[in-house]
This record gives C-alpha cells, structure tokens and sequence, in this order.
C-alpha cells in the first residue's frame, strides 16, 4: 500500500489529488468508470462526482479523473466550473444575472468569488454562463479582462479603451498579458468591448 496514503482509505475513502499535469483527480480503492462517488475534501465536505478515465492503478489504489455528477446540490449564489463547447471553462448554477457575484466551488474543493459574464445556455433556472474574476470587469479600477466576441474570435472588455493603444489585460488564471487595441466594437454606458492584436516580445 502506497504509505502516503491514510490507513482509511481502504475502507472507502475517496481524495481528490492534484495529478502529474497539475489538475487535480481522485484517488481510492476500487474506483470504476462511470460510476458516481463521494469525495472527501480537506475542508471535510463531501463531493459528488463522476469517475472518468483510470489513468494510475497502484497497489490497488486508483487515480482517476472526473467530472461533477449532474444531480450537483445547486442553491442560489452557488456555482461550479464547467467546460464549454468551446472548449473554455464557464460557470453553472441557479438563476445567474449577469452581472452578479457569485461563490464558485473548484474541482479540489476550494471556492473563489467570480463575475456572472454572458449566459450561454439555460435549463429551467439551471444558467450556464461565461466569467470574470470579481472585480475585473464591473468595478472602476480600470482593469481589462478577455471575452469571446459575436464572431467566435477573442477580444477584449474594459473602460477608457483606444484603438492602437497597447493595454495590459488580466487573464483567468490571475496573470497579465499584452495586445493592442485595434477597433472599438461597442460602447455601453463606458463599457466597451475592442479587438485586439499581440504585441511583438522584444
């Protein structure tokens, strides 16, 4: 037995661990595809998930991806990531505004706070929609995010833009990028939405 692993685990315990391309699965004993399990978070909540592909087998011990199960206990102000068509991540969860700050909970159990986008798709009250990190794009603090335009092509959301003006624009993952403005496609109250170029590295 893997002597990293709890004692407990034999006794049905399921993890989630980060796996060797940095994102996280589950561990635990006698995992199968396609079936639902609970998952234990280090907060000491549980999860409900789906076991995708086995990817490590060891000493009995399986490392599996997953997805959530669909029968999520969804409550307003709530949500969690979820792939899009597009291959992108947005956010899924009860009556989403646009607009809204809502508590997203991440695959390893911890949460961040992020900004209702563009509702892609609704189900009932159930909304799947795009984001922003809260504070990017609906605040005053001048900050630029990326977002997907009517064409399918990416641009850019933000105030006091200018076209050839070269702009810092803040990503998902929290880091900063460069591009330069080049058209102004709309303008809502200060709001506008550009497209842009990368800038050269020097």
């Amino acid at each position: 037995m893997n002597k990293e692993q709890p004692a407990n685990m034999d006794e049905g315990l399921i993890v989630f661990k980060k796996i060797d391309d940095g994102t996280f699965g589950i561990q635990g004993v006698g995992l199968t595809e396609g079936e639902v399990v609970t998952v234990s978070t280090k907060s000491g909540a549980d999860r409900e998930v789906i076991v995708k592909d086995i990817v490590d087998d060891s000493h009995g011990i399986q490392t599996a991806l997953y997805e959530w199960a669909p029968d999520v206990d969804f409550v307003p102000g709530l949500a969690i990531f979820k792939k899009l068509d597009d291959g992108t991540f947005g956010i899924q969860g009860l009556d989403l505004t646009p607009g809204e700050s809502v508590t997203v909970t991440k695959k390893d159990g911890s949460t961040r706070e992020v900004v209702v986008d563009d509702i892609t798709d609704l189900d009932e009250n159930l909304a799947t929609a795009t984001y922003v990190h809260d504070g990017t794009e609906f605040g005053d603090d001048g900050t630029i995010s990326f977002r997907r335009l009517d064409d399918g092509t990416w641009g850019i959301k933000g105030s006091n833009l200018e076209e050839g003006k070269t702009v810092t624009i803040s990503k998902k993952s929290g880091d900063t990028t460069q591009a330069r403005v080049v058209q102004i496609l709309s303008d809502n109250n200060g709001t506008q939405t550009a497209s842009v170029q990368p800038v050269p590295e020097k």
